[in-house]
Order: C-alpha cells, then structure tokens, then sequence
C-alpha cells in the first residue's frame, strides 16, 4: 500500500485537532480504511492511541488543552497496512477557544474567542 500525502491541521481547539491528508494517488488495491496514530508529544515513549476513518480525515478528541501531539497516517488495504506518513505536529489550543490554519500562509493561526456578558437590571 501507498503513503499519504501530508497531514494537515485543517483546526485545533483545546480538547480537539481536525487532521485531513491527500489520498495515494497510487494505489494497486482500494483503501479500506486510515490508521492515524498519535501520542503527547513528552510521551512518545510511554504510550500512544490510534483511531481509523474510512475518509481521508479525522477530528481527534478527548486531548489536553495547549499540548502538542505528533500524528502519523497509514493506510489499510486487503493486502494490509502501509508505512506510517512522516510524523507531523500539532498544539490544540489554551485560551483559544479555536483556531483556524490559513493555507498557503504559514505561522499564521485566527484565534476568535467568544464572551458573553448580560446583565439584567430589574426594578
């Protein structure tokens, strides 16, 4: 099986990251699904988690806010599994509560946060 094309963050709030990739261009057999696996950037050692998607992306949940992880996508076919992507990473947000990564512009990210103050005087 074929690799994937670059892994993109696509968005990253504080308890979640959206990936999306390219499909193989090539490939001998169809892609049953994608693998993505990820792990804690300080806890490569210790351990990592993994989630599949038959579409080419995948919102990542349950992270820690303002922490970066490392992500890596393989794909699966009836004749088995490719070698992971190169490994790419991404930081969920802190006080952010969203971010939206500009293409073709690098190191820019739109951080838009939401506060609403009411207040109600009753006489």
């Amino acid at each position: 099986p074929s690799l994937v094309g670059a892994v993109k963050k696509d968005w990253a709030s504080p308890n979640s990251i959206a990936l999306s990739w390219q499909q193989p261009e090539e490939t001998t057999l169809p892609i049953i699904d994608y693998e993505v696996k990820y792990y804690e950037k300080e806890q490569e050692q210790l351990s990592y988690s993994s989630t599949r998607t038959r579409a080419p992306s995948v919102i990542v949940s349950a992270l820690k806010p303002a922490t970066w992880y490392v992500f890596s996508v393989r794909t699966r076919t009836a004749g088995g599994y490719s070698s992971y992507s190169p490994k790419y990473e991404y930081q969920t947000t802190g006080d952010c509560e969203y971010t939206l990564s500009v293409p073709n512009i690098t190191n820019i990210n739109l951080c838009i946060s939401f506060k609403v103050k009411y207040a109600e005087v009753i006489r």
